[in-house]
């Protein structure tokens, strides 16, 4: 195995780790979260759940999706994705956040579309796995030939619809992520996959 095939893999596991503490700051704003976890949390009370583990259900449910689309996209190490992202939930999920203004709850739904953002653009410059969800976003975005942003905000949609049926927490909150979530995964995609330092690093 090579050094930069492990290099990869820890971006890709540190690409993990972060989306799973944006779902946790999302969750805790408490304004209302982004279609895929307003999905995740109406598991979590639908089933009666821990929400981690409704996290790992619903990433396996797009692993398989991209898998029906296109059997290429998906390798074995893509199966583990899903996995790590709930170990970042767990792993922030002790993290007490002060909600008593709601600016506050605002500033940590902002925080949370950059970090997850930052999460996204690292996943997908990791060049070996990305989150579930957005793996399947950026196969479907190849396949019609359409920007991410675009067929983010369509498959975003179709969850808010489930998430809302489920009972999951929808908000104000649900409609900024909905708007800024794609651009803010796209600049991180582009930015990241300029940077000579992520290139560096990978190439050494």
């Amino acid at each position: 195995m090579s050094k930069s095939y492990l290099r990869r893999v820890l971006i890709m596991i540190a690409s993990g780790l972060v989306i799973g503490l944006g779902i946790h700051l999302a969750v805790s704003a408490n304004v209302g979260t982004d279609p895929m976890t307003t999905f995740q949390v109406g598991l979590s009370k639908t089933l009666k759940l821990d929400l981690a583990l409704c996290s790992f259900m619903a990433n396996v449910l797009f692993t398989v999706l991209s898998f029906i689309v296109d059997k290429k996209s998906v390798s074995i190490i893509d199966l583990f994705y899903p996995f790590i992202i709930s170990v970042g939930i767990k792993l922030t999920s002790w993290i007490a956040l002060p909600v008593n203004l709601m600016v506050y709850r605002y500033i940590y739904l902002l925080l949370a579309l950059v970090v997850v953002g930052l999460g996204i653009g690292l996943g997908v410059n990791s060049q070996i796995s990305k989150s579930p969800y957005d793996g399947f976003s950026v196969i479907v975005s190849e396949k019609t030939n359409k920007q991410f942003k675009l067929v983010r905000l369509v498959i975003d949609i179709i969850m808010l619809i489930m998430g809302v049926a489920l009972r999951g927490n929808f908000g104000t909150g649900t409609f900024i992520s909905m708007l800024l979530q794609g651009t803010i995964a796209q600049f991180f995609i582009d930015n990241l996959k300029k940077s000579e330092f992520l290139r560096d690093f990978i190439a050494e």
